[in-house]
Protein backbone atom coordinates (compact mmCIF):
# COMPACT_ATOMS: atom_id res chain seq x y z
CA UNK A 1 0.00 0.00 0.00
CA UNK A 2 1.25 3.50 -0.82
CA UNK A 3 2.83 5.30 2.11
CA UNK A 4 0.43 8.26 1.91
CA UNK A 5 -2.53 5.89 2.31
CA UNK A 6 -1.12 4.23 5.43
CA UNK A 7 -2.34 7.25 7.39
CA UNK A 8 -5.89 6.00 6.81
CA UNK A 9 -5.30 2.41 7.84
CA UNK A 10 -6.41 2.84 11.45
CA UNK A 11 -8.65 5.89 10.97
CA UNK A 12 -12.42 5.87 10.92
CA UNK A 13 -13.59 7.46 7.65
CA UNK A 14 -16.66 7.16 5.44
CA UNK A 15 -15.13 8.48 2.25
CA UNK A 16 -11.92 9.35 0.46
CA UNK A 17 -11.15 12.21 -1.94
CA UNK A 18 -8.13 11.70 -4.19
CA UNK A 19 -6.97 14.42 -6.55
CA UNK A 20 -4.16 16.68 -7.77
CA UNK A 21 -3.77 19.78 -5.64
CA UNK A 22 -2.81 23.25 -6.93
CA UNK A 23 0.85 22.19 -6.99
CA UNK A 24 0.01 19.15 -9.18
CA UNK A 25 0.82 16.80 -6.30
CA UNK A 26 -1.35 13.85 -5.28
CA UNK A 27 -3.51 14.60 -2.30
CA UNK A 28 -5.72 12.18 -0.41
CA UNK A 29 -8.19 13.22 2.28
CA UNK A 30 -10.65 11.20 4.31
CA UNK A 31 -13.98 12.47 5.55
CA UNK A 32 -16.93 11.56 7.76
CA UNK A 33 -20.52 11.90 6.56
CA UNK A 34 -22.64 14.28 8.66
CA UNK A 35 -25.69 12.07 8.28
CA UNK A 36 -24.56 8.49 7.69
CA UNK A 37 -28.02 6.98 7.26
CA UNK A 38 -28.18 3.21 6.81
CA UNK A 39 -25.55 1.23 4.94
CA UNK A 40 -26.53 -0.24 1.59
CA UNK A 41 -26.10 -3.99 1.51
CA UNK A 42 -22.65 -5.25 0.59
CA UNK A 43 -21.39 -8.80 0.77
CA UNK A 44 -18.95 -11.01 2.65
CA UNK A 45 -16.25 -9.42 0.46
CA UNK A 46 -16.87 -5.86 1.68
CA UNK A 47 -19.10 -2.82 1.85
CA UNK A 48 -20.95 -1.27 -1.07
CA UNK A 49 -19.31 1.99 -2.18
CA UNK A 50 -20.48 4.86 -4.35
CA UNK A 51 -17.57 5.82 -6.63
CA UNK A 52 -16.81 8.71 -8.96
CA UNK A 53 -13.61 8.55 -11.00
CA UNK A 54 -12.22 10.76 -13.73
CA UNK A 55 -9.10 10.54 -15.87
CA UNK A 56 -7.20 13.82 -15.71
CA UNK A 57 -4.93 13.60 -18.76
CA UNK A 58 -6.06 13.54 -21.39
CA UNK A 59 -9.23 14.84 -19.75
CA UNK A 60 -12.34 12.65 -19.72
CA UNK A 61 -15.85 12.97 -18.33
CA UNK A 62 -16.26 11.41 -14.88
CA UNK A 63 -17.92 8.04 -14.34
CA UNK A 64 -20.13 7.14 -11.38
CA UNK A 65 -20.98 3.63 -10.22
CA UNK A 66 -21.43 1.43 -7.16
CA UNK A 67 -19.13 -1.46 -6.34
CA UNK A 68 -18.31 -3.75 -3.45
CA UNK A 69 -14.78 -3.04 -2.29
CA UNK A 70 -12.86 -5.23 0.10
CA UNK A 71 -10.27 -2.46 0.51
CA UNK A 72 -11.15 1.06 -0.60
CA UNK A 73 -7.59 2.14 0.23
CA UNK A 74 -6.09 -0.32 -2.23
CA UNK A 75 -8.67 0.67 -4.83
CA UNK A 76 -7.79 4.37 -4.46
CA UNK A 77 -4.09 3.58 -4.63
CA UNK A 78 -4.54 1.62 -7.86
CA UNK A 79 -6.75 4.28 -9.44
CA UNK A 80 -4.19 6.98 -8.67
CA UNK A 81 -1.42 4.88 -10.22
CA UNK A 82 -3.53 4.64 -13.37
CA UNK A 83 -4.06 8.41 -13.56
CA UNK A 84 -7.56 8.62 -12.08
CA UNK A 85 -8.89 10.96 -9.42
CA UNK A 86 -12.21 11.01 -7.63
CA UNK A 87 -14.28 10.16 -4.59
CA UNK A 88 -15.07 6.84 -2.91
CA UNK A 89 -17.70 6.76 -0.16
CA UNK A 90 -19.49 4.00 1.72
CA UNK A 91 -22.91 3.74 0.02
CA UNK A 92 -25.74 4.59 2.40
CA UNK A 93 -29.30 5.81 2.25
CA UNK A 94 -28.00 9.39 2.43
CA UNK A 95 -25.12 9.37 -0.08
CA UNK A 96 -27.06 9.50 -3.37
CA UNK A 97 -27.75 13.26 -3.31
CA UNK A 98 -24.31 14.05 -1.88
CA UNK A 99 -22.54 12.09 -4.64
CA UNK A 100 -24.86 13.37 -7.39
CA UNK A 101 -23.94 16.96 -6.47
CA UNK A 102 -20.24 16.08 -6.63
CA UNK A 103 -20.73 14.27 -9.94
CA UNK A 104 -22.48 17.29 -11.51
CA UNK A 105 -19.67 19.64 -10.43
CA UNK A 106 -16.94 17.25 -11.59
CA UNK A 107 -18.71 16.91 -14.96
CA UNK A 108 -18.80 20.70 -15.40
CA UNK A 109 -15.09 20.95 -14.56
CA UNK A 110 -14.24 18.09 -16.91
CA UNK A 111 -16.23 19.64 -19.78
CA UNK A 112 -14.19 22.84 -19.45
CA UNK A 113 -10.92 20.89 -19.33
CA UNK A 114 -11.91 18.85 -22.39
CA UNK A 115 -12.85 22.01 -24.31
CA UNK A 116 -9.49 23.64 -23.44
CA UNK A 117 -7.62 20.44 -24.32
CA UNK A 118 -9.35 20.17 -27.71
CA UNK A 119 -8.53 23.81 -28.51
CA UNK A 120 -4.92 23.20 -27.54
CA UNK A 121 -4.73 20.10 -29.77
CA UNK A 122 -6.12 22.04 -32.75
CA UNK A 123 -3.44 24.71 -32.30
CA UNK A 124 -0.57 22.20 -32.29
Amino acid sequence: MKEFLRVFKDKNFDGINFYLNEDDEHEVTGFQLKDFGEKKEGSMMGDMHDIIIVKYYPPHLPERFEAILSSPLHYVSRMMEDGFFGVVVKATTTTDKFMEDIFVEMTKDAEMLIEDYEKEMKND
